[in-house]
């Protein structure tokens, strides 16, 4: 029993023992580790300046390398190579059915003749319009005397008054009427001889029938030439 205790006792001494050299080499290491970052500080506290520096000139030549023409040049040419290779690598499948594509194109386009343009539709010819015209003269034959005068008078209501004589004239009717297409009636001439003598109103009316005659043969000859068109 003695004896067990004796020995328990032993081998908690030595155990305590060997805590306490542990506990001793543990702090002593402590120490050197602090003593070590007390001097690697005092080194770098001696050194920082030259560093900062060191460093600032490294930053300054290296900002001055890259802000110079041969870098921005290199730079450049390096993205555009790259654009070129990218735009390359995606239009590289379709690249050979394009060109089959334009070369199909261009011989067609030289195998085929150019036709001539057509020319441009004529417009149409006018149609003729054909004028209708119809002159009636009415000629009222009255029962007529020695010597007597021959009168005409218009196609309006008014009458030719009898000489003092009392001798009825040959009186002449003339009346213009035409009918066109629109229903448009020429006017009617008229002249003032109820002032004139027997004489000058005959060399009036035989004036005027001339004229009457000469545009009925212009309007004939004018009918003539448009119906065969």
């Amino acid at each position: 029993m003695d004896e067990f205790l004796l020995k328990a006792e032993k081998a908690n001494a030595i155990r305590r023992h060997n805590n306490d050299i542990f506990a001793v080499f543990s702090k002593a290491l402590r120490i050197l580790e602090l003593c070590l970052v007390l001097v690697l500080l005092s080194w770098i506290l001696t050194r920082l300046p030259f560093a900062l520096a060191l460093s600032a000139e490294f930053l300054r030549r290296l900002i001055a390398f890259a802000a110079s023409p041969l870098v921005v040049f290199a730079v450049s040419n390096a993205i555009i190579a790259a654009l070129l290779a990218q735009s390359r690598r995606l239009s590289a499948p379709h690249s050979a059915d394009s060109l089959y594509r334009e070369f199909l194109h261009t011989r067609t386009a030289v195998t085929e003749p150019h036709a001539p343009p057509s020319p441009p539709p004529s417009p149409p010819p006018p149609e003729p319009e054909f004028h209708d015209k119809q002159v009636i003269v009415e000629t009222v034959h009255d029962a007529p005397s020695a010597g007597a005068a021959a009168k005409y008078r218009r196609s309006q209501s008014e009458k030719i008054k009898v000489d003092a004589a009392g001798k009825l004239p040959r009186r002449k009717q003339l009346r213009r009427s035409e009918t066109e297409k629109r229903g448009e009636c020429l006017p009617e001439i008229l002249y003032p001889q109820d002032e004139l003598s027997n004489e000058e109103f005959q060399r009036a009316i035989e004036a005027f029938i001339a004229k009457q005659l000469r545009f009925l043969r212009e309007e004939s000859s004018a009918i003539v030439v448009q119906n065969p068109s």
